[in-house]
């Protein structure tokens, strides 16, 4: 999180909103107890399967920035609008030709 935040003040610094906003605040370190497993022997072969899930989108939506609520766009269509439709072969585009 930390990490997030200080890419948040820097983008406010590079614009000169300084003045305009509270100053910074850090959370402290999360206090990881000792004996946490942290590492895991993947060659002595306790661990048979990896389940590796997909699909996940962060969710930024209660922060109220606008370098984080400016919708990005990504082959033309942004995260809040629905992406363009697959052409089914019975409706596939024609080349259109310019004359010069």
């Amino acid at each position: 999180m930390n990490r997030f935040l200080a890419r948040a003040d820097h983008w406010a610094t590079a614009r000169g909103l300084d003045d305009d906003l509270p100053p910074a605040h850090r959370f402290a370190p999360t206090q990881v107890d000792p004996c946490t497993l942290l590492e895991l022997d993947l060659p002595s072969g306790e661990i048979t399967t990896v389940l590796w899930a997909t699909g996940f989108r962060p969710d930024h939506s209660w922060l109220d920035i606008p370098c984080v609520t400016a919708p990005a766009t990504a082959g033309g269509w942004t995260p809040r609008s629905t992406p363009p439709k697959t052409h089914s072969p019975s409706h596939v585009p024609t080349p259109r030709t310019f004359a010069g």
